[in-house]
């Protein structure tokens, strides 16, 4: 919902402009996609929500097909949430280090540093990163990512004729009105309260499931994250909807549309995490685990 309110307001085409000042081609519209990819490290669906939604306006504008444009953002999603210190995703790798090491006798070492002593041999995260930037800065494709940008340079078509593309996903009904002053920080306020209200809720849940005297660490690896998503993204909303109103960019009945018309993008993704989570936990129910084991 947040992205749709500050699409319509004019936020996201402020960004924009100010990226493309820098990213004035599809080399560095790629480099500025990666390095936001990087740096949005604590939580991969936050990444790919935060970063997605913000650049592809910008690759649009130079030409960078959406096959690219997936490329950049899944390979920097995941790869740096597995091999940055402190994130979702290293706490759960932590947790089923330390459920191995309690039934291996005589191995005093702990869960997390084994996680740091394993990170040399993270092959593919740091391999997946390297080639993000090598791509970018060579232009080198191949295959179809190679027919997809020829088609998006050469016609301006970021999608391909077959693309199945949800209109909703697309957010044409998400154009600001005529005369709108496009302000990044109308974007960049209610992003960077999304981000902190994220972490903030990971270290919350973290200090509520394991307490306050726990490490840092610890307190990460077991947050809710998805609870801590939501309430980032509700304070988020909450932000970008009062810049809104209180600048007179948008009306209340404006605002609400524009929230539904960005909820509405997100419909197939959370319909996925929910079948995936639904799937997850019949697998569980059924140990399912413990019979491909057996």
């Amino acid at each position: 919902g947040m992205v749709g309110i500050i699409s319509k307001n004019g936020g996201t085409l402020g960004i924009v402009e100010r990226l493309t000042g820098f990213a004035s081609d599809s080399r560095r519209g790629q480099m500025v996609t990666g390095v936001l990819g990087v740096s949005i490290f604590f939580d991969d669906y936050a990444n790919t929500l935060i970063v997605g939604n913000t650049m592809r306006p910008v690759t649009d504008r130079l030409r960078i097909s959406r096959e690219k444009l997936a490329y950049v953002v899944d390979s920097t999603a995941a790869p740096i949430s597995t091999v940055a210190l402190v994130t979702t995703w290293i706490g759960y790798q932590v947790g089923l280090l330390g459920t191995a090491i309690e039934n291996i006798e005589g191995f005093s070492q702990g869960a997390y540093s084994v996680f740091l002593n394993s990170l040399p041999y993270n092959f593919y995260p740091f391999l997946a990163l390297l080639f993000v930037f090598l791509v970018a800065y060579t232009g080198l494709d191949f295959g179809p990512m190679l027919e997809a940008e020829e088609r998006a340079r050469d016609t301006g078509k970021v999608l391909g004729d077959d693309a199945n593309v949800d209109e909703a996903a697309e957010g044409e009904e998400l154009e600001p009105p005529e005369g709108t002053p496009y302000r990044a920080v109308n974007a960049v306020i209610p992003i960077v309260v999304l981000v902190g209200g994220v972490l903030v809720g990971l270290y919350a849940t973290g200090v509520q499931a394991v307490g306050a005297d726990a490490s840092l660490s610890d307190i990460i690896g077991e947050a809710n994250s998805y609870t801590a998503l939501m309430w980032g993204s509700l304070l988020g909303v909450v932000v970008a909807a009062a810049l809104s109103l209180g600048q007179g960019i948008l009306d209340l009945e404006q605002t609400v549309e524009a929230w539904y018309e960005g909820l509405k993008s997100m419909l197939f993704a959370m319909i996925i995490l929910v079948l995936a989570w639904s799937l997850s936990n019949i697998t569980e129910v059924l140990h399912t685990a413990d019979y491909l084991v057996s």
